[in-house]
């Protein structure tokens, strides 16, 4: 099977700005796409390649149609975007899918995926949205609902990484025996200042609950451990 960042182009018809085709190049970088084409003149400047960064590859490797209609041809999945959206049915073309549903519903690596952004200042023509089978919506404020082209294609992409298994990394959490070992040390500061002994049992069940909660790394838990120990050194007297 193949990757779904080998089986998905992101398609841009005429786009009008040479700064989002290249930030559109690298966006696509960022996420792992690579497949590039272009609706339009077979025009890229500076500013283009300036903009795409280390996705300058994508750029000169772009592919260049006259029509839409010879850009999706062969793709099994045709996406269009736009901001304007209906749950009318009987407008069954803008009937919507989120990004993260298009992910789920066809990032198998098995169907050939085309992503349609239209012009930056009247998107898609209805002739275009024809010959689109599937149709995103991103969802946003409904105060300025249009994305900027280039922020569009990273959104949709972004969800795509997630669905293909890009895994965070992350630290490990702080273990259940060693948020028992902190209370221990804390309820043993709070002996030594004379905290009232009948608020100990109940704070050591609060403090408990707390810690539980934090979800702390094992590096926060070493680092506030150290400043504990730093606490119990000075009412000791003792200075490391």
């Amino acid at each position: 099977m193949n990757s779904v960042t080998d089986t998905v182009t992101v398609i841009l018809v005429e786009p009008e700005y040479q700064g989002n085709i290249g930030a559109v190049a690298r966006a696509m970088k960022n996420t792992g796409f690579n497949k590039l084409s272009i609706v339009g003149r077979r025009t890229i400047d500076d500013e283009a390649i300036s903009r795409a960064r280390d996705g300058e590859n994508i750029l000169i490797g772009a592919s260049y149609y006259k029509t839409l209609q010879e850009a999706v041809e062969g793709f099994d999945i045709i996406a269009g975007t736009s901001s304007v959206t209906t749950t009318n049915f009987k407008k069954f073309r803008r009937i919507p899918v989120t990004p993260k549903e298009l992910w789920e519903d066809y990032g198998d690596g098995i169907k050939k995926v085309a992503l349609v952004f239209g012009r930056e200042g009247d998107g898609l023509s209805n002739e275009e949205i024809s010959l689109c089978n599937v149709f995103i919506h991103i969802p946003s404020s409904k105060e300025y609902p249009v994305y900027n082209l280039s922020h569009a294609v990273t959104l949709i992409l972004y969800e795509g990484l997630l669905f293909s298994g890009y895994e965070e990394i992350s630290e490990s959490k702080a273990t259940g025996e060693q948020m028992r070992l902190m209370v221990e040390k804390i309820i043993e500061i709070m002996k030594k200042t004379n905290y009232p002994p009948y608020k100990i049992e109940n704070t050591s069940v609060m403090l408990g609950r707390i810690l539980s909660r934090s979800g702390i790394t094992e590096h926060e838990f070493y680092k506030l451990m150290g400043i504990i120990k730093k606490i119990n050194l000075k009412i000791n007297g003792k200075e490391e």
